[in-house]
C-alpha cells in the first residue's frame, strides 16, 4: 500500500544559473565576440560567457574560467555576476563550498535586484552551518522574494508558517502563500497545495484539487507530487484506477531522484504491471 507524503522538514533550494539576463540569445553572439565584449568591459557579456563555460554545452567546460568572468562582472556592479560566483560558492561547483562567501555575494546580488539571490541568501539563513542562523533574516528575504512573484520565495514563506518557525503556525496563511507560489510557477508550491486538499488539512478535502495540483506540479517536475498522484491512480482517488499510469508517474519520479518513486515503480513492476 503506497503512502503519500510531503517533505515538511526541509526548506528546499533550487539554485539557478541565471541566463535570462539580456534579451540576446547565445545563437546570436559567437563566443569570439563575447570574449571582445568583455575585454571591452560589457558586462553583461562577461555573465553571458560565464554561463557558457560553465554549462559547457558549447565550449569546453572550464568554471575555473566561468568563476573568473562572473568575479570581473561582480566586481564591477554586474549583479548577475555577482550571483552566479556565489551559487558556486553556494553549492561547490568548480569551487570549494562556502556558505559565508556565498552569502556575501547574494547579498551583492540581492541588493542589485536579483529575486533569486535573495532567496538562496534566505535559505543559508534558515540553515545551521557556517555562518549563524538567523529565522528573521529568512522570514525578510523569503518575503522580499515572494512580494517579487518568484514563487519558491512564497513557498518558503509559506512552509514557515506552516510549520511556525520565527512566526506563530498559521496553516491559513501557509495556504494563501503555497497558492501564490504554485501561480507563480513554484513546483514546490503546487506539490503543498495539493497536499492539504488531498488531506483536507487549512482547505475542505478536495481529492479532485488535488489531483490537478499533483498533475500542475508533476509537470513541472516536482518529483515528490509525481510519487503523490501515482498513488492517487494506483488508490483510485480523484481519478479512475489505473495502475499503468501510476507506474509512469512512479517512473518519472525516481528518474528524479525521489526514492519513493522507485520503490513504487519496482512493486507494481513485481505485481506485473507493463
Amino acid at each position: 500500500m503506497h503512502t503519500k507524503t510531503v517533505i515538511k522538514n526541509c526548506i528546499f533550494s533550487i539554485f539557478l544559473l541565471l541566463l535570462t539576463i539580456s534579451n540576446s540569445t547565445f545563437a546570436e553572439k559567437t563566443t569570439s565576440l563575447l570574449e571582445v565584449e568583455c575585454v571591452n568591459n560589457n558586462l553583461v557579456s562577461c555573465v553571458e560567457l560565464g554561463v557558457i563555460y560553465g554549462l559547457g554545452d558549447i565550449v569546453h567546460q572550464d568554471f575555473f574560467k566561468a568563476k573568473e568572468l562572473f568575479t570581473k562582472a561582480c566586481n564591477s556592479g554586474n549583479a548577475a555576476g555577482c550571483f552566479n560566483v556565489g551559487m558556486m560558492h553556494d553549492v561547490g561547483k568548480g569551487v570549494l563550498k562556502d556558505p559565508i562567501k556565498a552569502s556575501d555575494l547574494y547579498t551583492q546580488a540581492c541588493d542589485g535586484g536579483i529575486l533569486v539571490a535573495c532567496y538562496n541568501l534566505g535559505l543559508i539563513y534558515l540553515r545551521a552551518g557556517n555562518i549563524n542562523q538567523d529565522i528573521l533574516k529568512s522570514l525578510d528575504l523569503f518575503t522580499k522574494s515572494c512580494n517579487g512573484n518568484l514563487g519558491d520565495g512564497c513557498y518558503s514563506l509559506g512552509n514557515l508558517h506552516d510549520k511556525g518557525v520565527g512566526v506563530p503556525k498559521d496553516k491559513f496563511k501557509a495556504i494563501e502563500l503555497y497558492a501564490k507560489a504554485c501561480g507563480a510557477g513554484s513546483g514546490f508550491g503546487c506539490g503543498a497545495l495539493g497536499f492539504n486538499y488531498d488531506q483536507g488539512e487549512g482547505v475542505r478535502q478536495d481529492k479532485f484539487k488535488a489531483v490537478e495540483l499533483y498533475l500542475k506540479a508533476c509537470d513541472i517536475d516536482h518529483a515528490i507530487s509525481c510519487y503523490n498522484l501515482g498513488v492517487m491512480y494506483t488508490n483510485g482517488e480523484g481519478v479512475r484506477l489505473d495502475n499503468l499510469k501510476a507506474l509512469q508517474l512512479f517512473g518519472k519520479a525516481c528518474d528524479l531522484k525521489q526514492e519513493l518513486g522507485c520503490k513504487g515503480y519496482a512493486e507494481l513492476k513485481r505485481k506485473g504491471v507493463q
